[in-house]
């Protein structure tokens, strides 16, 4: 009996610490919490609000600008390769300042900041890619061309350095995630995981010059995220024959490797405010208490909600936004949305698990 009684007592502290988390992420959420008048934002599909399918001609033939991607969202597919809104999209209306524009948008220079983020980009360009038997089948934006047209734009928008701090002082930078896809076309192309460890230095490296930059340009509140649990997406269990452990190593070797680097910025770029954004921990948290936050119970959280066939309902050779490739009925009760990203209601959490952490301390 008094095994029973512990149990349910702590089932009851369990659930009393998730209702209060979640009701401090959602008020940390609200419109006008936070200072934050710009989002400038580098990465990749995470974070893409419509690049690629803007980028003719690779672009406008990607699965991400077809439908099923984007129907929570509109009737048409908005580049966001998600069925909704992404974390970034979160953080701005949180702010109350309008949806961050992909930057390839040019009929206007957008004053509340705007994404450079490119789905499928990599750390590493094409050529230090193609030096280790690589390419990058979906687009030749890498991060450090992202970072250069994030310069470019600064230099339109001020007059001189001392307007660019002034215009930039409540803007916040974040600067990544990536890396992702470096590692999964190495996967997915036959690379071994030795191989696969030893290019963490090299996008590590990447990231590290990113930030640098932007700091140079003007940026002082800059985020630097994490990877999530690789182990726990269909597109890498598939690349890797399902090597959970190999996948979970190679997140936690580039999270530690990152965290190194971003404590040395610190240091070295004294007039910027430099936090790590922990994903890996973000993710965890939101599997965990995945049926609480009202997440599909009854199936694998490694469920893909768009996909057919395949273990995960993922098939490589059959992605979402192919013909014949449709979505679920309920995608607010999935994590994973189309095998390597997620779903707009687990970017919703995870923006508020951001805020709430990491935003905060800026």
């Amino acid at each position: 009996m008094w095994y029973q009684r512990r149990t349910i007592s702590t089932l009851v502290l369990s659930f009393i610490y998730v209702f209060v988390l979640v009701q401090h992420l959602c008020n940390a959420g609200k419109s006008g919490k936070l200072y934050i008048d710009g989002i400038y934002q580098l990465g990749d599909s995470l974070s893409d609000t419509g690049n690629l399918m803007l980028d003719s001609p690779k672009g406008t033939a990607s699965i991400c600008s077809r439908l099923p991607y984007g129907s929570s969202l509109s009737r048409h597919p908005t580049g966001r390769c998600s069925n909704g809104l992404l974390i970034i999209d979160f953080i701005a209306k949180a702010a109350g300042i309008p949806l961050v524009k992909p930057s390839l948008t040019r009929d206007e220079i957008f004053r509340h900041g705007e994404s450079f983020a490119f789905a499928g980009a990599t750390a590493l360009t094409p050529d230090a890619l193609k030096a280790k038997g690589i390419t990058n089948p979906v687009t030749n934006s890498s991060f450090g061309l992202q970072s250069d047209y994030l310069w470019s734009h600064l230099e339109a928008i001020c007059y001189n350095e001392q307007d660019c701090k002034q215009k930039l002082k409540n803007a916040i930078f974040i600067i990544g995630e990536v890396g992702r896809y470096d590692y999964y076309y190495a996967l997915s192309q036959g690379k071994t995981f030795k191989d696969v460890n030893s290019m963490v230095v090299d996008v590590v490296h990447e990231i590290a010059q990113g930030v640098r930059k932007v700091v140079q340009s003007g940026a002082s509140k800059v985020i630097v995220p994490g990877i999530f649990q690789l182990s726990q997406f269909p597109a890498f269990l598939s690349a890797s024959s399902n090597n959970y452990r190999g996948l979970n190593s190679l997140s936690i070797l580039h999270n530690n490797e990152l965290q190194k680097a971003i404590q040395g910025l610190k240091k070295e770029q004294l007039d910027a405010t430099i936090v790590y954004a922990d994903y890996y921990s973000a993710f965890a948290s939101l599997l965990k208490n995945a049926p609480r936050l009202g997440f599909n119970a009854t199936s694998d959280l490694k469920n893909a909600c768009c996909g057919t066939g395949g273990r995960y309902n993922y098939d490589p050779t059959k992605m979402c936004g192919t013909p014949g490739v449709s979505a679920c009925s309920n995608p607010d009760g999935y994590v994973i949305w189309d095998g390597i990203n997620l779903t707009e209601n687990a970017y919703k959490y995870l923006a508020q698990w951001i805020i709430s952490t990491t935003i905060s301390r800026l």
